[in-house]
């Protein structure tokens, strides 16, 4: 380069001072929105805008994200005007262990088993319901439909957050030894970590996200609690009183209509295991709607 050319080079600013956390974080959200004010909290937090009238907020908070996501950071944005955006860390390493949800679900059907040799053994077919062998019975008629209903919404649930860019760990059955008050072998079904403490790019990802695992739960479970009914026989040999239930509200409704009153009376006596895994599963969808942090209506 000759003597001429640098000297009409212009010299690259310099600051005389390195940037301070929240300096570095305006310098980024600058490139793509107008910073107006600095707004205190715990996190950085800015009021902007956008540079011209035919910017779109939402997909300038896109490019922000995508370009802060390397540094394991995010913005979010309040949904009113005058836009405001707070800076926030990336939760990491919130996944358990690949050995954890191994233990939790081979654990669930251990417990889901013996909940079903439990209430099965007060009678059944001379056959079984099934198999003639009680712990395949078992597997058949209660376990595997319980546990495979909530594998499938587990992987629905994963499928909708992939969509949205997200990644979410499989659901988590808690397992429960069975007691004449709680006979499902099941404590309930949880998210590790919180699907609430992830970034999720807007409330109606997270909400579809959510509502998928109760009503894959509760719908199934109409239909085998429903098609458990009409399985069960007129009469059966008992060796002590059997375990009844209370069919849902819905069930009873949709059963009275659809099998009348006679299939109903028989099938809350002489009860199908696929009425039981039916019930448990509308039971624990409904449960998981209340709004606790590791549960669907956590996230509502």
């Amino acid at each position: 380069m000759s003597t001429s050319e640098q000297d009409n080079n212009e010299p690259l600013p310099l600051h005389e001072k390195a940037w301070n956390q929240k300096q570095f974080f305006v310098a980024i959200i600058s490139r793509y929105v107008d910073v107006l004010d600095e707004i205190g909290g715990m996190w950085p937090a800015f009021s902007v805008q956008e540079k011209t009238e035919d910017d779109d907020i939402h997909q300038q908070l896109d490019k922000i994200n995508r370009h802060l996501s390397r540094l394991d950071w995010a913005v979010g944005l309040h949904p009113d005007e005058p836009w405001m955006m707070h800076v926030f860390p990336l939760p990491i390493r919130q996944f358990p262990s690949r050995s954890v949800p191994i233990v939790m679900w081979f654990f669930a059907l251990l417990s889901t088993l013996y909940a079903a040799e439990t209430w099965m053994s007060s009678g059944r077919p001379d056959d079984g319901w099934f198999h003639s062998n009680i712990v395949v019975d078992g597997f058949l008629g209660y376990a595997l439909p319980v546990l495979g209903v909530i594998l499938v919404a587990s992987f629905v649930h994963k499928s909708i957050a992939s969509y949205y860019g997200i990644r979410v760990p499989h659901l988590l059955p808690i397992f429960a030894f069975p007691a004449t008050w709680w006979p499902f072998g099941l404590l309930g079904v949880v998210s590790i970590p919180r699907m609430d403490a992830r970034f999720w790019p807007n409330r109606a990802a997270l909400g579809w996200s959510a509502i998928s695992v109760p009503l894959i739960m509760i719908s199934t479970g109409m239909i085998f609690v429903l098609w458990g009914i009409h399985l069960s026989p007129s009469s059966m040999e008992l060796v002590s009183s059997p375990l009844r239930i209370e069919l849902p509200l819905f069930a009873q409704y949709f059963g009275l209509g659809l099998l009348g009153e006679r299939a109903m009376l028989l099938g809350t006596v002489f009860v199908h295991p696929l009425t039981y895994a039916g019930c448990t599963l509308v039971f624990f969808g409904w449960v998981s709607l209340i709004p606790i942090p590791t549960f669907p209506g956590g996230r509502l």
